[in-house]
């Protein structure tokens, strides 16, 4: 019954028509890497216990996804050695997107992972939304090398816009930051550098090099990437499965996810068929053609005159490209130019639709953060005032 539910994430019932474009093996030294398989090869890798995920790429679809977790920049470890906690802390971030999905009309796939919650649905690759999302316009990038997917390209700005929805809804209900991306935060009431993330990271980088985990296959990431031998966590975490979230609460399924008899129990009634949503998608689209990030996104492409914010990211683009920063092979599978535009586009839209006020933008929280280096030598306050305080003195977006 399990195979016969991985199946079903991987968009068939025999596993000859699978639609995923590979399945991917994670790299035992360096989790962020993945050894590409085709489809035919699952029984085997299964056999060999392996961690595994789907392509984010696929035949007939276009898979969207939205990716929350738990972060914690001074124990990493944390989410594993205390779940409950770590888990109860999403639940308000979990219940703003539950509800913002839901007045989109969006039917969704809820699986839970090691650190957080994936959101999963797909559209039809051949339907009116998926045409109409690719031929936004919006995306001027055919001076790259390799020009994204012009559906995926714009997928990420409809995702981009999705998330300041939630952000806004779910900021003032959780009791750490809530960001869009791991963004480093300051000591909050714990004492801890920690905050939940919205996870974008994916419409970032190129889609072919993407992939999003399995259900009902074993979960071994802090494992084999050295992070429980480094904090002595080996013998005290059991090992567990990333699984739908269905008939149970997410107290109950953290404390049984790692018992096989629950697996085997839950895959004869929890399905993971990646559901179809073009209706939903439609209303997002529409939502965010009037929104003001579409009104950014569209002045952030066009070029403009002076120190641009795409300046910035051809300026971060040229340190990606030198090998003098020794990158150790960090571009062989991502592009330079890519990652750099989407990241200034992520934290520059934040602060034009005042959905990043700058409140950690000064001397003593980038101390904290341990990003100041000459910490009596300079001061943050009139750069603050020039992004936060007086748009007069910024250059005018047009309406």
């Amino acid at each position: 019954m399990v195979r016969s539910r991985i199946l079903e994430y991987l968009g068939c019932e025999r596993l000859e028509d699978a639609t995923c474009d590979f399945i991917g093996r994670l790299d035992p030294v360096n989790p962020s890497r993945f050894e590409r398989h085709p489809a035919a090869r699952l029984q085997a890798l299964l056999d060999e216990g392996c961690e595994l995920a789907r392509s984010f790429g696929d035949r007939d679809s276009m898979l969207v996804h939205l990716d929350i977790e738990y972060v914690n920049f001074d124990d990493p470890a944390a989410a594993y050695a205390n779940p409950q906690r770590a888990f109860a802390l999403q639940e308000p971030l979990v219940a703003a997107i539950e509800s913002r999905l839901l007045m989109l009309g969006i039917g969704y796939l809820h699986l839970v992972t090691g650190q957080g919650h994936h959101f999963v649905w797909r559209i039809g690759k051949r339907m009116p939304v998926a045409e109409s999302i690719a031929s936004l316009g919006i995306c001027n990038t055919a001076e790259l090398e390799h020009p994204p997917d012009p559906l995926f390209a714009h997928l990420g700005l409809l995702m981009e816009h999705l998330s300041h929805l939630i952000k806004r809804d779910a900021a003032r209900l959780c009791s750490v930051p809530v960001e869009i991306t791991a963004r480093h935060v300051g000591p909050g009431g714990s004492g801890a550098r920690e905050m939940l993330s919205i996870d974008l990271s994916e419409y970032g980088d190129p889609l072919e090099s993407r992939m999003i985990r399995i259900p009902y296959t074993i979960y071994r990431k802090p494992w084999i990437s050295g992070l429980f031998d480094r904090r002595s966590l080996g013998s005290r975490v059991r090992s567990f499965f990333t699984l739908p979230l269905h008939e149970m609460g997410i107290r109950e399924l953290i404390e049984r996810r790692h018992r096989p008899d629950v697996v085997l129990d839950l895959a004869k009634r929890a399905g993971v068929t990646i559901p179809v949503q073009d209706a939903g998608m439609e209303k997002l689209l529409d939502s965010y053609r009037k929104s003001g990030l579409a009104t950014f996104h569209r002045w952030f492409y066009s070029r403009g005159h002076g120190w641009h914010p795409r300046s910035i990211a051809g300026l971060i683009t040229s340190r990606f490209q030198d090998p003098a920063h020794d990158w150790r092979g960090q571009w062989d599978h991502y592009d330079p130019a890519v990652r750099a535009d989407f990241y200034v586009r992520l934290f520059a839209g934040e602060i034009d639709q005042r959905l990043e006020l700058g409140v950690d933008f000064n001397c003593v929280s980038q101390q904290e953060k341990g990003f100041c280096w000459h910490p009596h030598r300079c001061s943050l306050a009139s750069i603050h005032r020039r992004l936060y305080v007086s748009e007069s003195e910024s250059e005018p977006i047009p309406s």
